[in-house]
């Protein structure tokens, strides 16, 4: 894999957000890369005027606003293997790579077949799967389950590691935009204790706007 190729560096940073945020496709896709701020403490993604989230509950007063908010990874560690993970350096190297390939564009993902075009919601899916099933095609029989892994799934498993991993509901509630537990408890919570474990001994991650170290 070769990180510079655009489809890789695409892929990465698209997956690297979705972990990071635990937030819906869609608000992924409504990125207004001249709303998006980087700061010492991280990187700020507001979506572009008058979006309307999927679920209706989080488009109705000052939740149809929240911004996404990444975290970086450089407190947590110095080791450039690492440091290769984190999604705000994702994010800021793509925006720059993007906004050369296209300047003044309206989204914050581009198209790799139409140039200048901002990509399809269904096109960051194939990204997403695509890319874990590279990254898995040597996997053992249960490690390799994760590489069908949907965008609907990592925002549940960003979530479940970051609620196993000892922070408390309401950050995540609030990181996923979901107004009370009772969705997050029936739909997306997962036993993840051996992945979570897993992740510890790697390296450290931001999921669901924490960082897991």
């Amino acid at each position: 894999m070769d990180p510079d190729k655009p489809f890789w560096r695409s892929a990465k940073t698209v997956f690297l957000l979705l972990l990071a945020s635990a937030r819906r496709r869609g608000d992924i896709h409504a990125i207004d890369p001249r709303r998006v701020t980087f700061t010492r403490a991280g990187v700020i993604l507001e979506p572009y005027p008058g979006y309307l989230p999927k679920i209706r509950s989080t488009a109705e007063g000052e939740a149809r606003y929240q911004p996404i908010v990444i975290r970086p990874l450089s407190p947590f560690t110095d080791d450039p293997g690492e440091l290769a993970l984190c999604p705000v350096k994702a994010l800021r190297d793509y925006h720059a790579w993007a906004e050369r390939r296209s300047p003044g564009r309206k989204r914050f993902f581009l198209s790799l077949r139409q140039d200048g075009h901002p990509v399809a919601k269904a096109t960051i899916s194939a990204w997403v799967v695509k890319l874990l099933k590279f990254a898995y095609r040597h996997a053992s029989e249960e490690d390799a389950r994760l590489a069908s892994t949907s965008v609907h799934e990592i925002r549940a498993l960003a979530a479940s590691i970051a609620l196993q991993s000892n922070f408390a509901l309401a950050e995540v509630l609030r990181a996923a935009t979901w107004a009370t537990p009772g969705v997050f408890a029936a739909f997306y919570l997962r036993d993840v204790s051996g992945l979570r474990d897993g992740l510890h001994v790697l390296s450290p991650c931001v999921v669901a706007g924490s960082a897991v170290h």
